[in-house]
């Protein structure tokens, strides 16, 4: 049963209607888990197949235990940290297991990467405190399988959780008026646009296959169109998500937000997904360019560290997504990506005098270009996620190797670029007509 489909609507007015007749002393910390205990067990097909997560949520807790018994222990952190992701690894059955002579049998359970995050959070916050943050099992037992956020965030901190779970309010009136118009929009993006965008994303896919000619023009176009796609999907599924806590009276942070106003590759972690990128900022990038500044405190290399840190956290970050050699690429592509913007950074930085930087940053065709170009690059990247890895080969060859795909991305970024001023010239017209509305009224 997915939040974005036909039967959470009745699964959920099931679940509220039982909510609201528990006392409000004890309504969140008995009906959230309880809830999220049978959502868990309403997602698979075989029940049996939930139980690696709740090995997982039992190792979590003696782990995090650990850490008070010896808190700010390295060595203990960073070993509890590793068992966590073996065990991850092992029952999410990653390919390249099979290389190192480990049988596997794979567990397609929804929300196992999401509890992860929630799991390393937990460990690695009670390591550097001290401290275990959770008030008892059942509030470490609700974070980890909140049933909204279970399968693809958002990703909330613990402490934010915990101020929710605190708060006895009953959402108001307006908060539920505004949340059931979020759901719908929700549903339609999720049901009706997204499916229009993958129809054409299929089409445009077949057609760079099968045509003789204009395999570059339908292949590009299969990368722009699964974009959007992607982004509607997911988009409108956090709608839904966040349209549910607020019923319940548990806020969750948002994911998107102007999402297509990057600047460049970087900024565009900035405004996509934001949570899972925030994540893996506070959880990996800081501490790799923390412990490479301790180790070479020399002030002209702090620059770099950055270009480091920003390709091992992408590059984890698409293996994270995805078990197969797929992802590894991915992973590659999104390191590529970051630290190759970061460098470029520095390197302007070096050679351009600060007045002469601003005015390029304010150059209206230079904002445009990288812009478009950010988000080509990412479509030109998603290929991953829609192809494995003979399909990939497949594509490779019909866009006419490295030549067209560099091409597709060229176009790609011109053509984003177009649109998206377009789209923001058009916004700015309906302000300002709407401005000068409410002035005359």
């Amino acid at each position: 049963m997915d939040i974005d489909g036909v039967y959470f609507p009745f699964f959920l007015s099931a679940a509220l209607i039982a909510f609201y007749l528990i006392p409000v002393s004890k309504r969140k910390l008995v009906g959230i888990p309880v809830i999220s205990l049978i959502y868990l067990l309403l997602i698979p097909t075989d029940v049996k197949a939930v139980w690696p997560i709740l090995v997982l949520v039992i190792a979590g807790y003696i782990l995090a235990r650990l850490q008070v018994w010896r808190p700010r222990s390295g060595y203990v952190k960073f070993g509890s940290v590793f068992l966590l992701v073996s065990l991850f690894v092992y029952f999410k059955g990653y390919t390249f297991l099979e290389y190192l002579g480990i049988q596997t049998q794979p567990f397609f359970v929804v929300g196992m990467s999401y509890l992860l995050f929630r799991l390393i959070h937990i460990v690695i916050d009670t390591a550097d405190s001290g401290e275990f943050a959770p008030k008892s099992f059942a509030y470490y037992f609700s974070y980890l399988l909140y049933f909204p956020t279970l399968s693809s965030g958002p990703v909330q901190l613990y402490p934010e959780f915990e101020k929710n779970m605190e708060q006895t309010a009953k959402p108001s009136v307006s908060d539920v008026s505004n949340g059931m118009k979020r759901m719908l929009v929700g549903y339609i993006k999720c049901i009706v646009f997204s499916k229009i965008l993958w129809g054409f994303h299929q089409n445009f896919y077949t057609q760079a296959l099968s045509l003789e000619s204009f395999h570059v023009f339908f292949g590009l176009l299969a990368c722009l169109t699964y974009l959007f796609y992607l982004y509607i999907n997911f988009s409108g599924y956090i709608d839904v998500v966040i349209s549910t806590s607020v019923f319940l009276g548990m806020p969750l942070p948002e994911n998107f937000i102007k999402t297509f106003s990057a600047r460049n590759f970087l900024d565009l972690w900035g405004v996509w997904h934001m949570t899972m990128s925030n994540w893996f900022k506070m959880y990996l990038f800081n501490p790799i360019v923390k412990k490479l500044a301790e180790l070479w405190p020399n002030p002209n290399y702090i620059q770099w560290y950055g270009v480091v840190g920003f390709f091992t956290t992408f590059f984890v970050m698409g293996l994270w997504h995805g078990t197969t050699f797929s992802f590894i690429i991915y992973g590659f592509v999104l390191g590529a990506g970051v630290s190759v913007n970061k460098w470029y950074q520095i390197f302007i930085k070096q050679r351009m005098s600060r007045q002469s930087l601003k005015a390029l940053k304010e150059n209206f065709f230079y904002k445009a270009i990288c812009r478009g170009a950010a988000y080509s690059y990412f479509a030109m990247s998603l290929m991953c996620f829609w192809l494995n890895s003979q399909q990939l080969a497949e594509f490779y060859k019909a866009m006419g190797g490295w030549v067209g795909i560099f091409a597709s991305y060229i176009v790609g970024s011109m053509l984003l670029a177009l649109i998206f001023e377009v789209i923001d010239a058009i916004k700015f017209l309906f302000s300002e007509k709407r401005n000068s509305e409410l002035t005359v009224a």
